[in-house]
Order: C-alpha cells, then sequence, then structure tokens
C-alpha cells in the first residue's frame, strides 16, 4: 500500500474523491511513519518475503474473488478489536499490529535477515494505534506525581 500511486485507484468523478484521497494518503503516511521509525524499507522487506515463500499466500479460484484464509480472519477480527478499543474504525496501522502479532515464522525470518527488530516495529506500531490514549494517561500520571 505504501509504494502505491493511490489517487490513480480513485476514479475523478467520485464525489468526494478528495476527502477519500486525503484519508488515504493519511493513513499510508501513518505506515510509512512507523516503517521509517523501525528502520523498515517496505519494498525490500515486500520483495524477499515473496522471494522466501514456498508457495503464493493467496491464490483466485475461479469465481476471481479473493478468499480470506482462518489466519488471515483472524488478523482482520484482532484489528477491529484494537479498533473498537480506541473508539474508531479499522485502518491499516490496526492490520499492521494485529499482522505482526501473529504468528507468521516466514515474516520473522525475512525481518531477521534484514536485519529489522520485530520488537521495535511492534512497538511503534502499537504506539501509532495506541499512542493518544497511551499519552493521556501518562499526562494525567505526570500531572498526579506533581501534586504528590
Amino acid at each position: 500500500m505504501v509504494d502505491l500511486d493511490l489517487p490513480e485507484f480513485i476514479s475523478k468523478e467520485a464525489p468526494d474523491r478528495d476527502e477519500i484521497l486525503e484519508e488515504m494518503l493519511r493513513e499510508v503516511r501513518k505506515l510509512k511513519t512507523v516503517f521509517r521509525a523501525a528502520g523498515l524499507d517496505a519494498k525490500k522487506f515486500r520483495r524477499k518475503l515473496r522471494r522466501t515463500l514456498p508457495e503464493p499466500r493467496f491464490t483466485l479460484e475461479d469465481s476471481k474473488r479473493l478468499r480470506r484464509s482462518s489466519a488471515a480472519k483472524q488478523i482482520f477480527s484482532d484489528a477491529e478489536h484494537y479498533a473498537q478499543l480506541g473508539s474508531c474504525v479499522v485502518y491499516p496501522a490496526h492490520l499492521l499490529f494485529a499482522g505482526l502479532l501473529a504468528e507468521d515464522n516466514h515474516r520473522d525470518t525475512t525481518l531477521a535477515e534484514l536485519k529489522i527488530e520485530k520488537k521495535r516495529l511492534l512497538t511503534v506500531s502499537k504506539r501509532e494505534i495506541f499512542g493518544k490514549q497511551m499519552d493521556s494517561g501518562s499526562s494525567s500520571t505526570k500531572a498526579r506525581t506533581r501534586w504528590n
């Protein structure tokens, strides 16, 4: 997603094109920030991961519909749960965090080969989706500490 030309995906005739594009760009910017903070080059990671996979992660059947595996369904469910904790809709950052928490040996091996600390990536992505909640709690704690 971070390497796509997003304006090409939204019809120029769409009445709310600017709003949709603005939201998409904002969410992609968040992912880019997470990747940059964790030292992850998305293109390099994606290409290396694809080369190491024994088989494609998904296939298109005769119906031309993409079917989610049970693992993918679980990631989407977890992402929805994290979004609900923040009283918002599911955004790509929620999916990233849920995906990083899921077990995936190929991903973890690829991260290690590229010298990307998974723990750092998890921390930064967690901060992106829960940051405002975490910051608001910590600021009240600081205020209480000053009172004491």
